[in-house]
């Protein structure tokens, strides 16, 4: 693992997966994520496979992530708290998940969404330690569609 490249320990036989879909055509031993999300790689040497488990993998910039119309603000989180606005128009049942970074789910929020601009506020536990941890938006039929980093200062 790289900062901006995933690694299989083997050279050939490898699959690589995208929140659970197979990545077409990605078999190298190496892969370069273009979007945040759980990416796993399936190994297949002399007729055994194995799965690896999900890696959580963010991509970063310096702009304001937007992701499917939704938005996450303030980030460094100080006060304890932070906004999820849904502007996307996509009405329905989505769950707010806070991660840490080895993919343990630290708290959850049900929401229900809207067809006009939405904005939930989520209120971290008091006892989260600082740190960085992954924020993600799942689907009603639990499809991650926004994964950004937090700083829990």
């Amino acid at each position: 693992l790289s900062y901006d490249q995933l690694q299989s320990n083997y050279v050939e036989g490898n699959t690589w997966y995208f929140n659970g879909e197979k990545i077409t055509g990605a078999t190298s031993s190496t892969y370069s994520p273009q979007n945040s999300g759980s990416y796993s790689v399936e190994v297949k040497v002399n007729g055994c496979s194995s799965l690896s488990s999900d890696y959580e993998f963010v991509v970063t910039s310096n702009e304001q992530s937007v992701n499917d119309g939704i938005s996450l603000y303030p980030n460094p989180v100080a006060e304890g708290m932070f906004r999820v606005t849904f502007s996307n128009g996509n009405a329905g049942r989505y769950d707010i998940q806070v991660v840490d970074l080895t993919g343990r789910l630290i708290q959850q929020k049900p929401v229900a969404v809207g067809n006009g601009i939405q904005v939930e506020q989520v209120e971290l536990n008091n006892k989260l330690a600082k740190g960085m941890y992954l924020v993600k938006v799942l689907s009603n039929n639990k499809k991650i569609v926004y994964t950004d980093k937090i700083i829990v200062e």
